[in-house]
């Protein structure tokens, strides 16, 4: 079902996944300087009534510490979405060499009608709604490689504290 009165709606955000290595699935919240990545959307319908499909395109990740950015001049087709569904599409892959902050956006061209778009931060669920009609974008980051190892050195760190203090409590009260 679809309506041509009102504005379809649609909720995007970044989407990435990794491109190499052992582990392709990464549950990171944001992409890791250094690694390969294919990168994109995820477009999901948010209205009550079915998206009948178009295009995204002019899609840019701009670097915003280097003011360089990526552009894809391709045009990528987005089918007929019910209410409620969800799709991915990757536009892109690369690797990102410059950590901090970016800024996404991308063009939507509805086969008829037009789009609000919408966006939500990570781990949130609430939308907030774009001021303009069949453009999206919104700010990302690339985590910088060091703070990345570092982190997983916290982890193992926590880890062992956890197993000595384990094996020190065990001593006591079998010793």
């Amino acid at each position: 079902m679809s309506n041509n009165n009102q504005a379809h709606k649609l909720l995007i955000e970044f989407a990435f996944e990794r491109k190499k290595g052992i582990f392709k699935k990464q549950s990171a919240p944001y992409p890791i300087q250094g690694l390969h990545y294919e990168y994109g959307f995820k477009v999901t319908n948010i209205g009550e009534y079915d998206f009948p499909g178009g295009e995204v395109k002019n899609v840019e990740v701009k670097f915003l510490s280097t003011d360089s950015a990526l552009k894809s001049p391709d045009v990528h087709i987005l089918p007929t979405l019910p209410s409620g569904k969800s799709i991915t599409r990757y536009t892109n892959n690369t690797i990102f060499d410059i950590p901090g902050p970016l800024w996404v956006s991308c063009v939507i061209s509805p086969k008829e009608g037009q789009v609000k778009t919408f966006q939500c931060s990570k781990g949130q669920t609430n939308y907030v709604q774009l001021d303009s009609i069949n453009n999206w974008s919104n700010a990302e980051y690339i985590v910088p490689h060091m703070e990345y190892i570092q982190s997983n050195t916290n982890r193992y760190i926590i880890l062992l504290t956890i197993i000595t203090l384990l094996i020190g409590a065990a001593n006591i009260f079998v010793g």
